[in-house]
């Protein structure tokens, strides 16, 4: 941040991305507030879900019409 110079800033960067490393830091940059899974559709699920977690997989069920329709699990 108070670098005079391109060159300066990126060996301070460095540094500091060392020191992370090292200690096994993790410093987040940003986050969104949706969760994403990828799943085969052949699961059926309550019209509302609760508001802080997807509920899967203590209250969805396996949906027989569902899974005939995508076809048998490779």
């Amino acid at each position: 941040m108070f670098a005079k110079d391109r060159e300066e800033l990126i060996g301070a960067t460095r540094a500091l991305d060392r020191v992370l490393m090292w200690n096994h830091y993790v410093v987040p940059m940003w986050s969104i507030n949706v969760s994403r899974i990828a799943r085969w559709d052949r699961f059926g699920k309550p019209d509302k879900l609760p508001e802080y977690g997807l509920g899967f997989p203590e209250i969805w069920w396996f949906d027989e019409a569902k899974a005939a329709k995508v076809g048998p699990q490779k």
